[in-house]
């Protein structure tokens, strides 16, 4: 079976997993996409998608976390700070959706900013990574 996590493990090494950044780019670009969609079949194949480049950006992350945590404060250690990271992430974003809510913005705008927002941001943090490693 054919996976984007699979794919991602044959073509992407960890001296080559700036190759991922592009998917998390797209990430936020499909996700925009997808907050303009109506149709039920467009909206699954989106999410379908997003699932895909979710595994093909995420699981060389991932294995980069645990090779360098490995090194450093050990595998287990740098998993749990990574999750306490993203579940305050999470709790950050949740509270930002929240308050755009309350104050009226339209779930449609909020899914187009979250998508804009996370592309950019990775976008940002690819640049960086490029510039860093060519010093």
């Amino acid at each position: 079976m054919w996976s984007a996590a699979g794919a991602a493990a044959k073509l992407v090494t960890l001296e080559t997993v700036s190759r991922c950044m592009p998917a998390g780019i797209l990430i936020g670009v499909v996700v925009a996409i997808f907050s303009l969609q109506h149709a039920l079949l467009p909206a699954y194949a989106l999410l379908l998608l997003i699932g895909m480049l979710g595994g093909f950006f995420v699981v060389p992350l991932n294995a980069l976390l645990q090779e360098r945590g490995k090194k450093s404060v050990g595998a287990g250690n740098a998993i749990a700070v990574q999750n306490l990271g993203e579940n305050s992430a999470m709790l950050l974003m949740l509270g930002l959706y929240s308050l755009a809510v309350l104050v009226g913005v339209p779930a449609v705008a909020i899914g187009i900013g979250f998508g804009v927002l996370f592309a950019l941001a990775i976008a940002a943090l690819w640049i960086w990574q490029r510039r860093q490693a060519s010093y």
